[in-house]
């Protein structure tokens, strides 16, 4: 057998969790249907031998009001959240539905796939006591538990239901069912029969009208999800996607690429120098979580204005921030910055050191929550002029707590917290905000290298024993 490299073998298998990891991203939507249907409704179903959509109804009848579609639906709601998914629209979505149902007050209303019957109810109920909702389901068996569903939400009056294919329902609308045009129409059946049945329903003459109406409207939803989570977007399309690819194709890291352009662009000793090439290579070749010349500034003038001896940074990365920092501290001051990542620690070190800073500057290798209690023994701290907090979103306000636990702030310590809009620290922010121990200055910027908004949190302890505010 030919001997592998171990290097190979483990590139390999790295490639491969990394594939496996992207597809598990961008299927996980599926994968949870997929997992609820074919697996735990199997295993549910030969447990308790009768269907999920029984037990669903048989929930309703027992546990739901009689004549009341608004108890039907939440006893439904109630139980797939609870006890076992289905595909009900559910509430959140629900409320979308109601939301156009009201705005439309459709007389006469076509769904396509009724299931249990829970969308059937959701938009009856909201339409006028003369209008009528016709619902094709191709499924005989949920076809009658629908049936039962709309009977016991006193809904049977304007909710019929027709058993048969879509495909072969549609054509017989007019003349078998004595529909001439259509207000609105709800899909939620096979989705590979959404197209085929539109133009089955344009042959129909459904208002065009009203097609271009929920076009639109799905054009509007779309592009404000997408305006609303933007930023979060961009930070993981950076770090997910993009620098996948590039560490795949390239063979190292993008801390390690970061390092080797500075060694050879940046001039040796000059902090200046090593700060401008890496916000150069961060913003012409490859998005990085470093601060950045913008919030750099903000992060400039407090410094100069705190004029620190002792600072602590939580998260070095690959140094940026550090040597930002540490550049305008004065000749006798020292920045302690804790790392996380061994890898990260020592590319922030190659920095340092090739900038200059390492008289200033020491690096501890370690998760913050273990290096915080040991810093006034083990590294001679005594309290801390600034604290910059740039690591794990999660830990500021955790570490924040240990910072005063073991008596490492004092009155007039300033606690500078990073990235705090994007991807965000809210509970930290909702802390330091709350408490009359801090008095807080939020300066608004944007995310480094990038135009999404984003805002660095200024904290000033004013000292223990404060109340909280109200």
């Amino acid at each position: 057998m030919l001997e592998v490299s171990p290097l190979l073998l483990a590139a390999f298998s790295l490639g491969l969790a990394l594939v496996v990891l992207l597809l598990f991203l961008r299927y996980q939507d599926l994968l949870f249907i997929l997992w609820n249907e074919l697996v735990l409704n199997t295993i549910y179903t030969l447990l308790m031998g009768d269907t999920k959509e029984q037990r669903i109804l048989r929930h309703v009848l027992q546990h739901a009001v009689a004549g009341d579609p608004e108890s039907v639906l939440e006893t439904m709601d109630t139980y797939c959240s609870q006890k076992e998914w289905a595909m009900c629209v559910g509430s959140k979505k629900g409320q979308i539905v109601d939301t156009v149902v009201q705005e439309q007050s459709p007389s006469m209303l076509l769904e396509l796939g009724a299931y249990c019957g829970y969308s059937a109810i959701r938009i009856a109920r909201l339409m006028p006591p003369s209008a009528r909702l016709l619902t094709i389901e191709l499924n005989p068996d949920y076809a009658a538990i629908t049936q039962q569903m709309v009977d016991f939400a006193g809904l049977q009056d304007k909710v019929t239901i027709v058993v048969g294919a879509s495909q072969d329902i549609i054509p017989q609308l007019k003349k078998k069912y004595d529909v001439d045009t259509l207000d609105m129409v709800f899909l939620d059946h096979w989705k590979d029969r959404y197209l085929p049945d539109t133009l089955l329903l344009e042959m129909l003459e459904v208002s065009p009208l009203l097609l271009a109406a929920f076009s639109l409207g799905l054009a509007l939803v779309v592009l404000l999800l997408f305006l609303r989570y933007q930023d979060l977007l961009f930070f993981y399309w950076n770090e997910l996607v993009l620098n996948t690819i590039y560490t795949l194709l390239m063979g190292d890291t993008k801390e390690q690429r970061i390092l080797r352009h500075v060694l050879q662009h940046a001039v040796a000793g000059d902090p200046e120098s090593v700060l401008e090439t890496m916000d150069t290579y961060c913003s012409q070749k490859e998005w990085a979580m470093c601060v950045g010349s913008k919030k750099g500034q903000i992060v400039d003038t407090v410094v100069q204005e705190q004029s620190p001896s002792m600072l602590l940074e939580l998260g070095a990365y690959c140094g940026y921030s550090a040597i930002r920092m540490a550049r305008l501290m004065p000749p006798s001051a020292r920045l302690l910055t804790i790392e996380l990542n061994p890898d990260y620690a020592a590319i922030t070190q190659q920095m340092v050191d090739f900038a200059g800073l390492q008289d200033k500057v020491t690096i501890v290798v370690g998760a913050s929550q273990d290096i915080i209690p040991q810093l006034k023994k083990k590294y001679d701290v005594d309290t801390l002029d600034m604290v910059f907090l740039d690591h794990w979103k999660d830990r500021y306000l955790p570490d924040t707590l240990l910072l005063e636990e073991y008596g490492l702030l004092r009155k007039g310590t300033v606690l500078l917290a990073d990235n705090v809009i994007v991807p965000g620290a809210p509970d930290f922010l909702a802390h330091v905000r709350g408490s009359s121990r801090f008095e807080c200055t939020h300066f608004s910027s944007y995310l480094e290298h990038a135009h999404a908004v984003d805002g660095l949190e200024k904290a000033v302890y004013m000292g223990p024993g404060s109340p909280e505010q109200p």
